[in-house]
């Protein structure tokens, strides 16, 4: 997967709490509420405002420099991600 975006006609109410406890998001269509992790949330929040390939959201979100050489960071991404579409919050560009 390299790019995703949030899917048209979804309204998401968001709520996040700061350090690493993560958020809700309320998606007002279909009436669900999710439990997000910090990553997941931050990766919701950036679909917002930007289509991102993996390894620059992976570049953005992860400073530490071992993680990024380890692809610990990429794998982490690509979870979050997956699991993002599996709640139907964002979904796969198709270009």
């Amino acid at each position: 997967m390299s790019s995703t975006w949030l899917p048209s006609g979804i309204a998401q109410i968001r709520r996040y709490w700061d350090g690493d406890i993560g958020g809700v998001v309320f998606n007002q269509v279909s009436g669900d509420t999710h439990f997000l992790d910090a990553l997941a949330f931050e990766l919701l929040e950036l679909a917002d405002s930007q289509t991102l390939e993996i390894e620059a959201l992976s570049r953005l979100l992860f400073e530490d420099t071992q993680a990024l050489q380890d692809g610990e960071a990429h794998s982490r991404v690509h979870s979050a991600l997956r699991h993002l579409q599996a709640l139907g919050l964002l979904q796969e560009q198709l270009s």
